[in-house]
């Protein structure tokens, strides 16, 4: 982020995105000290159906 914003965004502000399986207290205490990032979990889901002819 700092570096997009020193050499993309022309000193803007930018927001980072964490995706993870899962929220845990690491993650917890990173965020503590960053801020403008926003987390999203990610969960994979899916659903075997038979092949019928």
């Amino acid at each position: 982020m700092g570096w997009l914003e020193e050499h993309k965004t022309e000193g803007d502000p930018t927001k980072g995105i964490i995706i993870a399986a899962k929220y845990d207290d690491r993650l917890y205490y990173a965020l503590k000290k960053i801020k403008d990032v926003d987390v999203y979990l990610y969960r994979v889901d899916f659903k075997l159906e038979e092949f019928k002819k």
